[in-house]
């Protein structure tokens, strides 16, 4: 998720940090396989306009 921010959205380190510990969502994706699962999410709302 952090390399998807800076990467495609121009957000910094810092910037992304930021939204993670603001508004960033996790949902536990896979409980029955020892190897869990969980998935980040952030509204598209709080996202900024992508890169070209």
């Amino acid at each position: 998720m952090l390399s998807l921010l800076v990467d495609d959205y121009g957000l910094s380190v810092n910037e992304a940090s930021l939204l993670f510990g603001q508004i960033v969502e996790y949902e536990v994706a896979n409980v029955f396989n020892p190897a869990y699962s969980v998935a980040c999410k952030i509204p598209k709302a709080y996202l900024p306009v992508r890169k070209s």
